[in-house]
């Protein structure tokens, strides 16, 4: 996983900076995003008005994108099998939050429903690993 993190100004697109001074004072939720992706992360400036930085800015996102994805996928491209899981349990997770939220569900059933979920999105996850 990768994290691209948009900034503001072309000076604030600095890795080093980002995890030396940034990151340090970040909330604790972008700290634990980052770890997630170990410390995998691609800065993007979508202020620059500079059309040659911003295509430069595009080719890095996909050339990166697809490196990882080329890396972790035994070199095959990530498939649309995969992203039909994932927007099927997204599907599921919303419909549950939806049935809680009109309480046609209770909390336990929730967050069994939930727990389910995750459950067959790391097993999902641990295949494409094991694809290696």
């Amino acid at each position: 996983m990768i994290l691209v993190v948009t900034c503001q100004h072309d000076e604030d697109a600095d890795i080093d900076k980002f995890h030396k001074y940034y990151l340090p004072r970040a909330p604790q939720s972008l700290k634990d995003i980052v770890e997630k992706c170990q410390g995998r992360v691609l800065l993007f400036n979508n202020k620059t008005n500079d059309p040659e930085r911003m295509k430069s800015q595009q080719k890095d996102v996909v050339y990166t994108v697809n490196r990882e994805v080329l890396l972790h996928n035994n070199g095959r491209p990530y498939t649309n099998e995969y992203f039909k899981i994932a927007q099927e349990e997204e599907k599921k997770r919303k419909e549950a939050e939806k049935k809680l939220r009109e309480g046609n569900i209770d909390l336990a059933i929730y967050n069994e429903t939930k727990r389910k979920l995750e459950t067959q999105r790391q097993e999902v996850m641990k295949g494409i690993r094991n694809l290696k």
